[in-house]
């Protein structure tokens, strides 16, 4: 699903959360960004939001890195 914000005025980023640095990655791997959007605030001045990252290594069972991401989007 892709969604697009149209009337926001700013988007911040307010920071990581719950980073595990689980492998390391080896030079020249193939790696991808699985990501959701795991919680919506709406706040005063817009919507605190939360995505889920999970950075996997092609070929590994590990991923390199967990982290929530939250940004604020203000309207």
């Amino acid at each position: 699903m892709q969604f697009y914000v149209t009337d926001a005025k700013s988007i911040v980023n307010y920071g990581f959360d719950k980073i595990r640095f689980i492998s390391a990655v080896p030079v020249g791997s193939y790696i991808r960004d699985v990501t959701y959007i795991s919680k919506i605030e709406l706040v005063k001045k817009g919507m605190k939001f939360t995505s889920h990252h999970t950075i996997e290594i092609k070929g590994q069972d590990k991923p390199a890195v967990i982290a929530d991401w939250i940004n604020l989007l203000i309207l």
